[in-house]
């Protein structure tokens, strides 16, 4: 495992960002590439709102969601449970170092990780390596460039870069979407396509999240996060990344390619 900090933490807050996302609403750019019987990998998978989704694409292929905590994990399992989807486990395990053998996805899937981890190659690397030939990736994060929020003066920016630094600080980079094209061009995947969308965030789940993320390190920014949250007029919009690639075979003549 690595020591990366995953900056928006476990808090009730960030959970409950995480239990609204869906299939449709985070993965629908990638949904096109899902039949029934392909095997899929969602790396990062949180609480399995995403990834039962993209099992029940797939299913009866197998679907597994990896995760670094068990917590998590523990809820995706239960999620699978009570919607009788058993084509899908979860596990834990490290974007670095995959317990599976090569080649073993058809597609494979991360929403809302890249930005966090401090190599990104190295992780793509590994994606790349538990792809099939032909296999395709999906890749989606927030980008800080495409990010609006009112009003103005509220110092919720200034709170918003405070974020943004604690998350470098931890090896993250919440400019790296605009980033991923290029990464998966130069380490085994063609036909690139990069898009993206906007989401607008609930102003008084996003004030208390960034106000909990903040408290211990910066109490004036989280105090600024939680007044915000309780201005009529506040509004958070920001913009996802959403980038997928088909992997081409590895060889040695192909640089960036194998085991890092």
């Amino acid at each position: 495992m690595t020591s990366e900090r995953y900056a928006p933490g476990h808090s009730p807050a960030a959970l409950a960002f995480m239990r609204v996302r869906s299939g449709a609403s985070h993965a629908a750019y990638f949904l096109p590439f899902l039949a029934p019987g392909q095997r899929l990998l969602d790396c990062g998978c949180g609480p399995g709102t995403i990834t039962v989704d993209l099992a029940a694409a797939v299913a009866p292929g197998a679907a597994v969601g990896i995760d670094r905590e068990e917590e998590q994990l523990a809820r995706a399992r239960g999620l699978a449970e009570e919607q009788a989807l058993s084509s899908v486990t979860f596990q834990q395990g490290d974007v670095y170092d995959l317990p599976f053998e090569d080649a073993s996805f058809d597609r494979v899937f991360a929403n809302a990780l890249f930005e966090h981890v401090a190599d990104p190659v190295r992780a793509i690397i590994e994606l790349h390596r538990v792809l099939t030939p032909g296999g395709v990736i999906g890749l989606s994060v927030p980008d800080l460039g495409g990010l609006v929020i009112g009003p103005e003066e509220s110092g919720m920016g200034e709170a918003t870069e405070r974020y943004r630094r604690l998350q470098a600080r931890g090896g993250g980079d919440y400019y790296r979407g605009r980033t991923l094209g290029r990464l998966l061009r130069e380490h085994g995947f063609t036909d690139v396509v990069m898009g993206a969308r906007a989401e607008v965030l609930e102003p008084s789940l996003t004030g208390l999240l960034f106000a909990e993320i903040l408290e211990a390190t910066e109490p004036e920014a989280a105090a600024v996060a939680r007044a915000w949250a309780r201005d009529p007029d506040a509004f958070f919009a920001q913009t996802w990344i959403e980038v997928t690639g088909i992997a081409v075979a590895a060889s040695t003549g192909t640089p960036g390619l194998g085991r890092a």
